[in-house]
């Protein structure tokens, strides 16, 4: 029984361990929040993300370079589109659905 739980309680914090990881990998140094504690992504910041605005802009038009760095290409994109020069996660998701 004891060996039982010590397999579960390790199982549970690898499976803890993993999670963070992938969290840091995907996340680091990208998050940045406004004062309603929206993630907010600007100029200069990189990652999975910005690929995906990128990505959706060129949905619409836009024909940026879709390497998931944030330039002067993507935020003239957004300046153009949104109308400010930061996007949250939800203005991504809206882009994308739109």
């Amino acid at each position: 029984m004891k060996r039982n739980t010590a397999i579960i309680i390790i199982s549970l914090l690898v499976i803890c361990a993993v999670g963070f990881c992938t969290y840091w990998f995907l996340f680091r140094g990208e998050e940045k929040n406004d004062s309603a504690g929206k993630i907010v992504f600007q100029y200069k910041d990189e990652g999975e993300n910005i690929l995906r605005l990128q990505k959706a802009l060129n949905d619409k038009g836009y024909g940026l370079v879709e390497d998931g760095i944030w330039g002067r290409n993507t935020e003239k994109a957004v300046m153009e589109y949104f109308g400010k020069n930061t996007v949250t996660l939800s203005d991504i998701y809206k882009l994308e659905n739109s």
